[in-house]
């Protein structure tokens, strides 16, 4: 081999041998050797397919839980479904579907899993309860879980003759778990208690065993005494399972993980606390590491070590790297998006907006920039709100300044927020928010530029509010003339409209400074008397005013003709 005696073909057939060995490091150097001296189109050849995959999926050993190796499996994926596009080596259809289906469980393509391993048992059968365990599985991490498809599986899983006690054992795992999901106590417990502590498959039974009680006892109310027993059992399930010399690191790390849930659930923060840490630090790309992140991010905000609530979150979302990579085995992507917006919320409820932003600026590392923009947003547009309240203590011209500069800060990022949410159903709105918070910044030219935009997006009903708006803008730059133009608009296409009174009154005033004194007085009389606004309403009161001063003005004009 190493004197280059062999031709491609013959390479690459030792290459598949050697993989049968368990030498994957020896198989993919061969094949990584071939693509570099370009014997080989990696478009057209099969065997080369198959073994570049095989040995990248068997390169990452027992560390699947992390971005790098999942990306190392994507690549390996691409390598088997090539393989099987172009048609597996002669010999080696099941073994390439069986690694093609295992490749797509490790990376959570869960549809995919149960697609390329539908007869996978009948192809390899040495491998058959690995492939039933992970369509199983698969079956149960949908979403919604399938539980059906998963009751099938399991049933024609059990009719294989001649299983050995561990395959035996891992489907009383599998029976578990679906009880499990179907919320069945005693059929849960009953298959776990069917896993003999002489098979591999014991420690995962306990931890299901663990995991069940915690649920049970998440569903009782606080001052339940069978809730505090339930806790105490599954504490003690899950501490003998860390101590135990038989369990691997992962469920190891599972165990420590749900322990400090129940004593988060207990009420023992502290302790919690560091265990919490301890899973976080000891792997922290895992998918217990990151979940453990988020749930001492949410303990340390309730005892008020908000920085270090924040730098556990910048931690956390840093770790995740890639959502498309992201193991939700413990907490969904939508779970932990929202459970992260909710410490953003709570931390504006408290009024720490620099807080918020700093999380908001976090955000981004993982989610899309939208999430990161939005809280953003609301953070500036509350904190301008805040400062705009005049206090004793503070210099009222210095206040409305810097009351103004934090809604300039909103609507900039509402802008921005908008052009990322341009093809959304909500893009009209938020540039509302935007054009708002731009008037309050009494930055009259941005706001009217997104108007514009606003009126050609926005849906009929509610384009009214816009064309006032832009009215508004025009009369407090005394750009009288053109405050008409939207003004006639919307009394000519939105009769009946709730508006109307509004527009009336802008452009009464819009009449007023172009002299036009008879229609202005003829608008406000309309709604003092011919329309049902009440005495109480402030429109009613302004058009008072307001009609007043035309008739003022007419009777100066009278004057001055006579």
């Amino acid at each position: 081999l190493l004197g280059g005696g062999l031709r491609a073909t013959e390479e690459l057939n030792l290459a598949m041998r050697l993989l049968d060995e368990g030498r994957w490091d020896i198989a993919g150097r061969i094949a990584r050797d071939l693509e570099d001296a370009r014997a080989i189109d990696p478009e057209a050849n099969a065997s080369w397919n198959y073994v570049q995959g095989v040995s990248n999926a068997l390169s990452v050993g027992g560390e699947l839980d992390t971005p790098r190796n999942r990306r190392i499996l994507l690549a390996a994926t691409e390598n088997l479904a090539k393989a099987e596009e172009l048609g597996f080596p002669l010999g080696y259809q099941g073994k390439g579907k069986f690694y093609l289906g295992w490749c797509y469980f490790n990376t959570y393509q869960w549809d995919a899993v149960n697609e390329t391993l539908a007869d996978a048992e009948k192809l390899w059968p040495q491998r058959r309860s690995d492939a039933f365990r992970m369509m199983v599985v698969a079956y149960l991490r949908t979403v919604p879980a399938q539980l059906d498809m998963a009751q099938q599986r399991l049933d024609q899983w059990e009719k294989i003759p001649g299983m050995s006690k561990s395959e035996l054992a891992r489907i009383s795992l599998s029976k578990a778990q679906l009880a499990f999901e179907e919320e069945d106590n005693f059929g849960c417990e009953e298959s776990l208690l069917l896993v003999g502590s002489d098979t591999p498959e014991y420690i995962e039974s306990q931890l299901w065993r663990g995991r069940w009680r915690a649920v049970e006892a998440s569903q009782l109310p606080e001052s339940s005494s069978k809730r505090e027993l339930l806790l105490s059992e599954a504490q003690q399930i899950f501490g003998d399972i860390v101590l135990s010399p038989l369990s691997a690191i992962e469920p190891r790390r599972q165990a420590m993980f749900l322990s400090a849930k129940g004593l988060r659930m207990m009420g023992k923060l502290n302790e919690a606390l560091g265990m919490f840490s301890s899973v976080r630090q000891g792997n922290s790309k895992s998918a217990e590491a990151i979940a453990s992140g988020l749930e001492e991010a949410e303990i340390l905000m309730e005892l008020d070590r908000k920085d270090e609530s924040l730098s556990t979150c910048k931690l956390l979302l840093k770790n995740v790297e890639d959502l498309a990579l992201y193991n939700g085995l413990w907490l969904s992507i939508e779970e932990l998006r929202s459970r992260l917006l909710d410490l953003g919320r709570s931390l504006l409820r408290e009024d720490d907006f620099r807080s918020v932003v700093k999380l908001a600026e976090h955000l981004a590392m993982a989610f899309p920039l939208s999430d990161s923009v939005r809280l953003k947003a609301e953070a500036y547009e509350q904190w301008g709100d805040r400062l705009n309240v005049p206090t004793a203590e503070t210099n009222p011209e210095q206040q409305r300044q810097a009351a103004h500069s934090k809604y300039l800060a909103a609507a900039n990022e509402y802008a921005q927020l908008a052009q990322l949410e341009l093809t959304s159903p909500e893009y009209p709105d938020v540039l509302w928010q935007a054009i708002q918070n731009y008037q309050r910044a009494d930055d009259l030219n941005s706001a009217n530029r997104l108007l514009t935009n606003y009126l050609q997006y926005e849906e009929r009903p509610k384009r009214p509010r816009g064309y006032l708006a832009l009215s508004r803008n025009r009369l407090n730059a005394a750009k009288w003339q053109s405050a008409v133009a939207p003004l006639e608009r919307c009394l000519n296409e939105y009769p009946g409209h709730p508006s109307l009174f509004e527009a009336r009154l802008l452009a009464a005033k819009a009449y007023s400074e172009l002299d036009k004194l008879d229609e202005a007085a003829e608008l406000l009389e309309s709604n003092v008397l011919d329309y049902d606004l009440e005495p109480n309403s402030d429109i009613w009161r302004d058009c008072l005013f307001q009609w007043g001063h035309i008739l003022y003005k007419q009777g100066n004009q009278l004057l001055l003709d006579m």
